[in-house]
């Protein structure tokens, strides 16, 4: 890639990719989605960090997906994030995903009432479903 890169830049894209189909195939998912994401691959990319588990990778993808692609990653990442109880960071992407009722669900698991209740306000009011950056809930 590195040769190609100085003797045939046109075909830098091509090889990456190639690159990161041969590490899949030699079970080397988690440096693939580097290679992916250089080939402009950005649904095999996502794919591959998936599988390597690369979380923080998953969420840098997904934002450059339109946003109805992007939700269900965020909504998958945040379910980890639930699971190893980063739970501010599973509320998060839970309602950069669009699922607000998740993340009072996540919350009434584990008896933290006042984050359930101040999500499900926040569902029930205006603010549901705005793509705003400054959303209060973050």
């Amino acid at each position: 890639v590195d040769l190609s890169r100085q003797f045939a830049p046109q075909r830098v894209v091509f090889l990456e990719e190639e690159w990161g189909d041969w590490l899949v195939s030699q079970k080397q998912v988690d440096a693939a989605s580097y290679h992916y994401i250089e080939a402009r691959q950005n649904q095999k990319a996502i794919d591959a960090a998936l599988s390597a588990r690369q979380w923080s990778n998953v969420v840098d993808i997904a934002e450059s997906f339109p946003p109805e692609e992007s939700k269900p990653y965020f909504i998958k990442v945040a379910s980890h994030y639930e699971s190893i109880r980063n739970l501010e960071q599973a509320e998060k992407l839970f309602i950069k995903g669009g699922a607000l009722q998740e993340a009072v669900e996540m919350y009434t698991r584990v008896n933290r009432w006042e984050d359930a209740h101040r999500i499900a306000l926040y569902a029930g009011g205006a603010g549901a479903g705005d793509d705003d950056d400054d959303d209060p809930l973050c």
